[in-house]
Order: C-alpha cells, then sequence, then structure tokens
C-alpha cells in the first residue's frame, strides 16, 4: 500500500506541519547512540530549550509515531531511556 502525501487544508495548518517537521528532525539528532539513551524529560527540556514548546506527552508520542519509522530502541530501566541501537 502506497502512502501519499497531503496537502496542508488550510495555511494554518502549514505552520503546524513544518512546526512538527522540524520538531521530529530536532529529536532524531538528539537521541544517542546505544549503550547511551536519553528519557523523555531530558528530550523535553532539550527540545524547549531549543524553542519547541510542547509537552512531555507530546514528546512521548513523538518517539512512539518515529520509533514506527525509524529503528529507535527503548532500554528497561525504571525510567526508559531512548537511543538508536548500536552500529
Amino acid at each position: 500500500m502506497e502512502r501519499q502525501c497531503t496537502q496542508p487544508k488550510t495555511d494554518r495548518e502549514e505552520p503546524r506541519v513544518r512546526e512538527t517537521i522540524m520538531r521530529h528532525i530536532a529529536t532524531l539528532q538528539l537521541i544517542p547512540r546505544a549503550p547511551k539513551a536519553i528519557t523523555v524529560a531530558q528530550l523535553h527540556e532539550k527540545l524547549d530549550r531549543a524553542g519547541f514548546r510542547v509537552s512531555r506527552r507530546q514528546v512521548q508520542r513523538d518517539l512512539t509515531t518515529l520509533s514506527t519509522q525509524f529503528p529507535l530502541t527503548t532500554d528497561e530501566r525504571s525510567v526508559p531511556g531512548w537511543s538508536w541501537p548500536k552500529e
């Protein structure tokens, strides 16, 4: 099944889509390669400092979404961390 990109429905949606894409790129760049890992709280803080004003819950949703398209892993610590797999 082929995915098709759709255009934003309104001019208002375009900046939000662009913001989401930029936040996703920033998130992917902040995630370290295993065995190092970064928690949602750490990612949230770094994204906030970079100017992305979203909730921790949104960061969790972003990670879940990104992990369906990229080989991101989460560990089994009491506070899970996210990482790229070892090379």
